[in-house]
């Protein structure tokens, strides 16, 4: 459901792009489409479909981070996506300890993806309102 959900979401940021800003539509369309793809197929391998949530919720977390760290920050995308990623890895680290519960690398993967999706989310909203 939350993966429906987001894809709603982005259908609809890129028909508002499309729609307001051309110009912006083509970059924004290729980098979602291809965080996207690439998930798709390491989905395709997962043992387990729900860790497919790995990729909104760690899009949100990127989302998040960026407007708490400050928009007038140097290097914000990079701290932003650094601080993802290693949040995302201190977490599957500490799940790999836990009984009953695994670290794995796609896991680590999905959530850096998805803090790369959050983030271009955030890059396409601030680059449609500059223009």
């Amino acid at each position: 459901m939350v993966e429906i959900m987001i894809s709603i979401l982005l259908l609809s940021m890129s028909g508002w792009l499309f729609i307001f800003k051309r110009s912006k539509f083509i970059p924004f369309l290729i980098s979602t489409s291809s965080i996207l793809m690439t998930t798709f197929i390491i989905y395709q391998f997962l043992p387990n479909p729900y860790e497919f949530t790995h990729l909104p919720e760690y899009g949100v977390l990127g989302f998040l981070l960026i407007n708490a760290i400050g928009k007038n920050t140097k290097n914000l995308y990079l701290r932003s996506l650094l601080y993802t990623v290693l949040i995302g890895t201190v977490d599957e680290l500490y799940q790999g300890i836990l009984p009953n519960r695994s670290c794995t690398w796609y896991d680590i993967i999905l959530n850096a993806m998805g803090g790369i999706l959050g983030l271009l989310i955030f890059w396409g909203i601030q680059k449609t309102k500059k223009t």
